[in-house]
């Protein structure tokens, strides 16, 4: 009995995220794209400040609710068959920094490079033991961390858009990684989220 109502459970929430998932994709990301598509026909003619922001706006979130809508789609049937997929998305918008932005967006993505690409890397580069300070960051975390991003651009498609894409969060995030080694002032919380979406939407006019 109790194998049947944990199964009943996971059948309910199964169909409860897929379809909230369904809405995001459906409803939200495809109602976003004629507006964001005609915005970016437009730019040849010359756009006005706040409608250049608002297309760029208009298409991360396009962006996202696709992505996580049909994430939540696939944890959704995976939980009608009594499979536990990971949460791919944990509300990144919300974020603060670029540390955080990138724990929170495309986690499996994101999860799957620093595991293969960026940790290997970095351990390799540390056991080279330059011996001074700022080889040992260049070695440590600028060049793993560019690299890292350099694939994941290339990731997404084989051209150099992509590759601008992933150089500009990777720079963001070496940078928002010396602030925090080098224990720089704290910024605010709102203005450390609005620097962070303003990198993140500026890197997406790239990824566009």
């Amino acid at each position: 009995i109790k194998n049947k109502i944990f199964s009943l459970n996971l059948f309910i929430l199964g169909t409860v995220v897929f379809f909230i998932g369904l809405f995001k994709k459906v409803y939200l990301a495809d109602n976003l794209a004629p507006f964001v598509d005609l915005g970016f026909s437009l730019i040849d003619n010359g756009l006005t400040f706040p409608e250049a922001w608002a297309i760029v706006s208009a298409f991360a979130l396009q962006l996202y609710f696709d992505f996580s809508g049909y994430s939540e789609m696939a944890v959704g049937l995976g939980l009608l068959f009594g499979f536990r997929l990971p949460v791919n998305f944990n509300v990144p918008f919300k974020s603060v920094s670029m540390i955080e932005f990138w724990k929170k967006w495309h986690i499996s993505v994101t999860n799957f490079f620093m595991l293969y690409v960026y940790s290997p890397l970095s351990l390799y580069l540390n056991r080279l033991k330059i011996g001074k300070f700022s080889q040992n960051y260049l070695l440590m975390l600028i060049i793993p961390t560019l690299f890292t991003f350099f694939l994941s651009g290339l990731w997404h498609g084989a051209d150099w858009k992509f590759v601008y894409f992933g150089l500009i969060n990777g720079i963001a995030l070496i940078i928002n990684h010396f602030w925090k080694i080098f224990k720089l002032p704290k910024l605010p919380k709102l203005f450390s989220w609005f620097l962070t979406i303003i990198v993140v939407l500026i890197s997406f006019v790239f990824f566009r």
